[in-house]
């Protein structure tokens, strides 16, 4: 599947080192405020959100470390840049969330942390849920035809997130309450853009990203169904995972709570599947890595 490295070859990018070392400064950073009181995002909004740095931070540390070992057997490899991508982002997400929620310290530039939690937030998603489950485990699409969705999901993505990173008024993401104590006004907002569109835009990044998942898992289980012997193996347990974790979380809780009924983002349910699915996506690529000699 992948050419063999030699020793020599061997060694990991400086620059998925330093990404780790993000990932690791913005995670004891956020433990560290939260320590000294800015405990906001514990004690408020839905118990999945109370739960979820610690969570995501855990998600985020396995991310960042499965995608330096990856790196380390295969310098170039897609999917280690997009495991060592998902945790930096989701360090840098969840420290800007905590600085941003916190009334226990004069902190500065709250605007500007929450700016870029409101930013990080989606975005995070798509190497995830979007990226991963198309290209592994070889980092290849299966078709040009699956290629071109992804580009021009990516793009349409892209142009949606540039949108709502501009949207003039209070930064809401997806019209979900961010756990701030206060929303603050957009700091990059360009007047042009009409607020009004704000219901809208949520709507339209809310179905490019679940269409974006759902085919993206779909690929998975095509590529699964198509191969045989060792790499039916290693695309085993992912395929098994994200076909049935991944879509149950979104079609049972995600699109119901977006559209139909919202408080079931309060259930213990819900907390605990966003926990093992979160978790247990780092955790099932780590197995395939290291059960099949993946890389």
């Amino acid at each position: 599947m992948t050419r063999p490295v030699t020793a020599k070859q061997r060694s990991t990018p400086w620059i998925a080192w330093l990404l780790l070392g993000v990932t690791l400064i913005t995670t004891a950073s956020m433990y560290g405020l939260i320590a000294a009181g800015c405990n906001e995002v514990l004690t408020g909004g839905y118990l999945a959100v109370r739960s979820s740095p610690f969570v995501f931070s855990i998600s985020n540390l396995l991310f960042s470390l499965l995608g330096v070992l990856i790196l380390y057997r295969q310098p170039g490899h897609v999917i280690g840049w997009i495991c060592v991508i998902i945790g930096v982002l989701g360090g840098i997400q969840f420290y800007s969330w905590v600085h941003s929620s916190c009334m226990a310290l004069p902190l500065p530039a709250i605007a500007l942390t929450a700016w870029i939690f409101y930013v990080a937030s989606p975005i995070q998603l798509i190497p995830m849920f979007g990226l991963m489950p198309m290209l592994f485990p070889n980092g290849q699409f299966l078709s040009p035809r699956w290629r071109a969705f992804t580009l021009i999901s990516c793009s349409l993505s892209g142009a949606l997130f540039i949108v709502m990173a501009t949207l003039p008024g209070p930064m809401v993401m997806n019209g979900m309450d961010l756990g701030l104590a206060f929303t603050p006004d957009n700091p990059f907002a360009l007047s042009f853009i009409p607020t009004s569109i704000g219901p809208v835009l949520n709507t339209s990044i809310l179905i490019v990203l679940f269409v974006m998942s759902f085919v993206a898992a779909a690929s998975l289980v095509v590529r699964y169904r198509r191969s045989e012997g060792e790499t039916r193996q290693q695309l085993k347990w992912y395929a098994y995972f994200l076909s049935v974790v991944v879509i149950v979380q979104l079609i049972a809780f995600e699109v119901v709570g977006a559209f139909l009924y919202p408080e079931i983002f309060d259930s213990f349910a819900y907390a605990l599947i966003v926990s093992f699915t979160f978790i247990g996506l780092p955790v099932v690529i780590g197995i395939t890595v290291l059960r099949y000699r993946l890389y």
